[in-house]
């Protein structure tokens, strides 16, 4: 009964009790928005974080592709000159003939064979058809032969794959096999 006399009737006592009912309800509430708050902030955050290094990799995937774009153009200029270097696969005709005069510049009596069916390019690339060698004369002879086919050979383009080298005295013999290019 001290309660109604004293809070209801007294305009003090009812202010204050409703004022303190107004802060703990205002106290409960701002802590209930704050921690939504925070909770949805944390999740935006990550997801701002995530957003960023969706860009990076954008960005980087961007500055690829100018530089491919920058290297086509030279590419192209290559691709050319590499096909003006290329024979024609019919042109290959000749090669056997190329090494067996390459093999007498060097006094080495040279042979070369295709072995199996040429390889076709595709989509810019060079094809190529194996072949055979077989080589003898003086070792020193021989192998400035094969130095000379495998890199300096200004009519085909080569890559001996498997070389087998043998001497007897001052005598050399190769059996090797490689590719030759083609357009």
């Amino acid at each position: 009964m001290w309660y109604y006399e004293r809070v209801i009737k007294d305009p003090f006592y009812r202010q204050l009790t409703l004022n303190i009912a107004l802060i703990a309800v205002t106290t409960v509430l701002a802590i209930v928005g704050l921690s939504f708050v925070l909770r949805n902030a944390s999740a935006q955050t990550a997801a701002i974080a995530k957003a960023h290094a969706a860009a990076a990799l954008r960005n980087s995937d961007l500055t690829t592709i100018v530089a491919l774009q920058q290297a086509a153009a030279s590419a192209a200029n290559y691709q050319t000159a590499i096909n003006q270097l290329l024979p024609s696969e019919d042109n290959l005709i000749s090669f056997p003939q190329e090494i067996k005069t390459a093999g007498a510049a060097y006094n080495v009596i040279a042979q070369a064979s295709f072995s199996g069916d040429p390889t076709p390019g595709a989509n810019g690339t060079a094809g190529f058809a194996s072949f055979s060698l077989t080589a003898s004369g003086g070792a020193s002879d021989v192998l400035s032969f094969l130095k000379n086919i495998e890199t300096q050979s200004s009519q085909f383009l080569i890559a001996v794959d498997a070389v087998n080298f043998s001497t007897d005295g001052a005598d050399g013999t190769i059996s090797a096999s490689g590719r030759v290019f083609f357009q």
